[in-house]
């Protein structure tokens, strides 16, 4: 029986990796996942809020249980593709996405992304979007994967960097200006944002593509592993 198609109308059901010392996983939230979602945020708060507006808004049972309905319907529809990382037994690792925020380019994608506390600087978020730049440009057809961070985002500059998107420059009021509140609250940002992007014929140019592509298994919508 052949596969069914991974791609932007059909994404995948799972994205794991596995070599001899680590295991990821990526896959859409489900609502089993949203007391353990919550407290992955909950843990992760204080380096959240720096640089995420959304970890200063209320956390409860409900507004997760109808933001992970708005990832799944997002998913599925191919609109934004909002997963978690999750370990080889199931702890919550952080969360990835690929949205369409390249307005003048529909083939384009943005990677974003956070870490549970507990798990940063252990190179998962590293992995999680090297996982998803080979789904980008492999399976969806993207012509620009980018990435944009507060440029005094240390962490995420980290990720972008060992991850080989090219740097591209700063821009300016890239996002909305925040509340007054939320800078009391702990929102470091600048309004300055550093851009790095991926073109096609940068990827066979990176380092980490054949180790990482080697250990990848995608298994399409109706759960069937496709290489």
């Amino acid at each position: 029986m052949s596969t069914f198609p991974v791609d932007r109308a059909h994404p995948p059901s799972r994205i794991v990796y596995r070599d001899a010392t680590r295991y990821l996983e990526l896959r859409p939230w489900a609502f089993g996942d949203v007391d353990a979602l919550m407290e992955a945020v909950t843990r992760s708060v204080p380096e959240l809020k720096a640089f995420m507006p959304w970890a200063h808004l209320p956390l409860t049972r409900e507004g997760e249980y109808a933001l992970v309905a708005k990832f799944q319907a997002d998913y599925h529809a191919g609109r934004e593709y909002v997963l978690g990382m999750f370990s080889e037994s199931g702890d919550v690792l952080g969360g990835v996405g690929m949205h369409p925020r390249v307005a003048l380019n529909p083939r384009a994608l943005e990677i974003g992304y956070w870490c549970h506390s507990a798990h940063a600087g252990q190179g998962w978020t590293t992995l999680a979007v090297r996982m998803l730049t080979l789904l980008a440009f492999d399976r969806f057809a993207c012509d620009r994967l980018q990435v944009t961070y507060d440029e005094v985002n240390a962490a995420s500059r980290r990720v972008v960097e060992k991850c080989g998107f090219p740097f591209e420059g700063v821009v300016r009021n890239v996002v909305a200006a925040v509340a007054d509140e939320l800078r009391a609250g702990g929102y470091r940002g600048t309004g300055r944002h550093r851009l790095h992007a991926l073109v096609p014929e940068d990827v066979p140019l990176l380092d980490w593509v054949s180790e990482v592509r080697a250990g990848l298994t995608l298994y399409d919508a109706l759960a069937t592993a496709t290489g």
